[in-house]
C-alpha cells in the first residue's frame, strides 16, 4: 500500500443508484471539512446522455481512481469507487479487468458507507436500473462481507442517514486518534 495511503483517512461511499451517495458525501465533506471527490462517471456520462462504451465506462473507473490519488489531504471522502466499477463492468459488459480488482486490494478504505436504497428513486439520463437497486446493493454487501471490509449501512429519511453517517465517521476519528 503506498505511504500516502496509509497517512491519509479514507471513506468511500457505495451503494446502488439513486441511494443519497452524492449528496450524503457532499454533506459529510462540509461537516468534516475535508476533500470530497464527486463520482467522476455521473459527469461524464451525463454528456453522453447514458451511452457509453466498454472503453468509456473503464476511462471512468480510471479516471476516478487517479482524482482520487491526486489529493494529499489528510481526509477523503470519496462518491463512488472500484467496488462498484468492478461490479458495474460485470453487470453491463460481462467482466471487469484484474486492474479494477488490483485497485481493490491494493487501496482499500478506512470505512465504506453502504447506502441502502430506500430513499426515492429519481430518473436522470444516467442511471440504469431502477428495479434492481436491491440486487446491487446485495452485491455489494456481499463483496464488503467477504473481504472482511468495515463498513456501516446507511437507511432511513434524511436526517437519520446523515445522523447515522457522521457518527461513524466521528468514531473512525476517535478511533485513529487513540491508535496513534
Amino acid at each position: 500500500m503506498p505511504e500516502k495511503i496509509k497517512s491519509q483517512i479514507r471513506i468511500a461511499l457505495i451503494g446502488p443508484e439513486s441511494s443519497g451517495k452524492s449528496t450524503l458525501s457532499e454533506l459529510l465533506g462540509k461537516e468534516f471539512n475535508c476533500t470530497v471527490i464527486p463520482e467522476y462517471g455521473r459527469t461524464f456520462l451525463a454528456e453522453k446522455n447514458g451511452r457509453y462504451s466498454e472503453e468509456e465506462a473503464l476511462h471512468c473507473i480510471r479516471s476516478q481512481f487517479e482524482a482520487e490519488m491526486q489529493t494529499e489531504d489528510s481526509m477523503i471522502i470519496i462518491d463512488t469507487e472500484a467496488i462498484m466499477g468492478k461490479i458495474w463492468m460485470e453487470d453491463k459488459f460481462g467482466h471487469s479487468p484484474d486492474w479494477i480488482t488490483g485497485i481493490i486490494n491494493d487501496h482499500p478504505y478506512d470505512l465504506y458507507l453502504l447506502t441502502y436504497p430506500d430513499t426515492e428513486f429519481i430518473d436522470d439520463p444516467v442511471r440504469e436500473n431502477p428495479g434492481r437497486r436491491e440486487y446491487f446493493f446485495n452485491r455489494y454487501k456481499n463483496i464488503l462481507e467477504e473481504r472482511k471490509l468495515p463498513f456501516v449501512i446507511i437507511k432511513g429519511e434524511w436526517n437519520q442517514r446523515l445522523k447515522f453517517a457522521k457518527q461513524a465517521v466521528s468514531d473512525l476519528l476517535e478511533r485513529n486518534q487513540r491508535n496513534t
